[in-house]
């Protein structure tokens, strides 16, 4: 018959630890102590609570394998401690105490019927081969896990270990081996979680999202990782970001939990705090597009949102890679933001430009000079007053993104459309749009504000049209000018370059060798 009988209680990722254990425990003391390992102790057709409460009962000590790995109150686990508190009195020696053997140093101090043992185990253990991780794991007379095993020692045999020479050596023979088989367990876990992509984590309420605006709640949580945020101009520092956790699950079928370090803070104060910075409202729009189509009835990820960091060198593309809906409405999406390729430029400088030029130029017509875009000004009362919010959200972010790419290409400068215009026809263009653009932006605000009535709403869908229109009656003729001053350029080019070919051409000889008669 036992003299000590022992339950084991672990999660389901120290199973193998859990193997280890119990296994040095028969070895030790053979026939006189009784494991229940559920593994191994529970048989089918059995009540399972009814023959676990029965074990607890039964126990004269509960061991706990408690690696860190998160686990609810109500699980198993949970239970079991419960109900042997509940069940148990501490007495001196073992009997009566849950001792939950631990993987780190950090653990609480030993007190009433709780006793923690930590193994000890070094990082470094983890990256090394079996052999070399034997060769530096010491068992030392004052290892917690060898008083332990003395303590059970005492309790079976009423021997003290340390008395025992021959004994204790063996005692420190199988706590080693237990230690190395507790090393190649954790090796199979996560050393780290690195982001080599920047990414947003965003919880929101898709009950609390105005269709017709395409913007988050202000009381959405914006999680940042891997500095994302800086991508707004926002260092990861800043005191009204607050510190947070995020954890994901790494790889399918692992229940282990990557634990990442992140910065997070509400959608309305990350929106203030941005709001003077003049790609706010491209970076807001861009992002709301793709997070609210996560919540969406019929999920149809919008992933070709393309942003500009506020630096204005780079760009990224927003990929939604996770989408979780709860039946209370809230939505958890996570938003990579993937860097976009970036041609190099080759070539001579002043060619390039020439290509940029025409980017820039074309975009602009393409945008409010021709009949069928979205914002000729023609198609402006097509939208209504229920999809202005929203088309006023899009228009200023194309001119944000406008902006961006004329500073991408140096253009932002007036003085590099010299080599395209006369600087005076450039001036009388910008004193035509400047003012245009100015209350376009206004308008758009305007139409964006929360509570806009539906007669507000209707002005400003006029007046915007007003603008609009004078946009496509004043600048067609600048626009037009700066085009054919692009295509005059382009075509010099094609005939330098066809010159530069007639000249380079070798002349045929004739079939006798000679030079060919004139």
């Amino acid at each position: 018959m036992a003299k000590l009988n022992v339950f084991t209680s672990y999660a389901h990722e120290d199973r193998k630890i859990t193997d280890a254990l119990c296994a040095m425990l028969e070895d030790i003391f053979g026939e006189d102590i009784h494991v229940f390992y559920d593994k191994e102790s529970l048989h089918a057709g059995e009540d399972i609570d009814e023959k676990i409460q029965e074990e607890l009962r039964k126990a004269d000590t509960m061991l706990v394998i408690s690696t860190g790995v998160m686990r609810a109150s109500h699980s198993w686990t949970g239970f079991e401690l419960g109900f042997f508190a509940a069940t148990h009195e501490s007495k001196p020696g073992v009997r009566g105490k849950v001792i939950s053997i631990c993987t780190h140093d950090d653990v609480p101090p030993t007190e009433g019927t709780r006793r923690f043992v930590p193994l000890n185990i070094e990082s470094e253990l983890l990256d090394v081969d079996p052999v070399r991780a034997g060769q530096s794991i010491e068992i030392s007379d004052d290892d917690e896990l060898l008083q332990l095993i003395g303590d059970l020692v005492l309790e079976i045999d009423g021997v003290k270990l340390g008395e025992k020479k021959a004994r204790r050596d063996e005692c420190k023979k199988h706590a080693k081996n237990f230690k190395l088989a507790v090393v190649e367990v954790f090796k199979s876990r996560i050393k780290e979680v690195r982001k080599p992509q920047k990414q947003f984590l965003i919880r929101y309420n898709s009950k609390e999202v105005d269709p017709s605006r395409d913007d988050l709640p202000p009381e959405a949580t914006i999680i940042s990782v891997g500095g994302a945020i800086g991508l707004f101009g926002v260092p990861n520092n800043h005191p009204g970001l607050s510190d947070m956790e995020a954890s994901e699950i790494v790889l399918v079928g692992v229940r282990d939990k990557g634990r990442l370090k992140a910065k997070g803070m509400k959608w309305g104060q990350l929106r203030e705090l941005i709001a003077n910075d003049p790609l706010a409202l491209h970076w807001g729009a861009a992002l709301c597009q793709v997070v609210i189509s996560a919540g969406a009835s019929t999920f149809d990820a919008d992933n070709s949102q393309v942003i500009v960091a506020h630096s204005g060198d780079k760009r990224y593309r927003l990929i939604l890679t996770t989408s979780t809906t709860f039946y209370d409405g809230t939505v958890e999406a996570s938003v990579y933001l993937v860097e976009a390729f970036r041609r190099k430029d080759y070539g001579r400088q002043d060619t390039t430009l020439l290509l940029k030029g025409l980017h820039i130029v074309c975009r602009f017509r393409f945008l409010f000079l021709e009949s069928q875009s979205d914002f000729y000004w023609f198609n402006i009362e097509g939208w209504g007053t229920a999809r202005l919010p929203r088309m006023a959200r899009q228009l200023l972010a194309e001119l944000g993104l406008m902006q961006t790419e004329a500073q991408d290409a140096e253009l932002h400068k007036p003085g590099t459309w010299e080599v395209f215009v006369s600087i005076d026809d450039f001036e009388a263009m910008m004193r035509t749009w400047k003012p245009l653009e100015t209350e376009i932006r206004k308008l758009c605000l305007r139409a964006m504000e929360p509570g806009a009535d539906e007669a507000s709403l209707s002005a400003t869908l006029v007046e915007l049209k007003q603008q609009l229109k004078l946009v496509a009656q004043r600048i067609t003729v600048h626009n037009s000018m700066m085009l054919g001053a692009i295509a005059k350029k382009l075509a010099d080019m094609a005939h330098t370059a066809q010159d530069t070919a007639r000249r380079s051409e070798i002349p045929a000889m004739p079939a006798g060798g000679g030079p060919e008669p004139k």
